[in-house]
């Protein structure tokens, strides 16, 4: 089986279980609830993204100083 497909179960497999608890049902619809009311947003960073691929670096050694 590949990777995905064994991920793909796992998360299945969870909700299943996910879905018959009871606590995370109420966790769930307050959630829902509260994402309704707008007291749910979505955080934004003013940090830029992690340069992992030294863009930073090669644009440094371009400029002639």
């Amino acid at each position: 089986m590949s990777l995905v497909k064994e991920v793909k179960r796992a998360i299945e497999v969870r909700e299943e279980i996910l879905e018959e608890d009871t606590s995370f049902q109420e966790l769930k619809k307050f959630y829902e609830e509260m994402l309704k009311d707008g007291y749910v947003v979505k955080q934004e960073y003013t940090l830029p993204p992690l340069d992992t691929i030294g863009h930073q670096i090669i644009d440094l050694k371009s400029i002639n100083f």
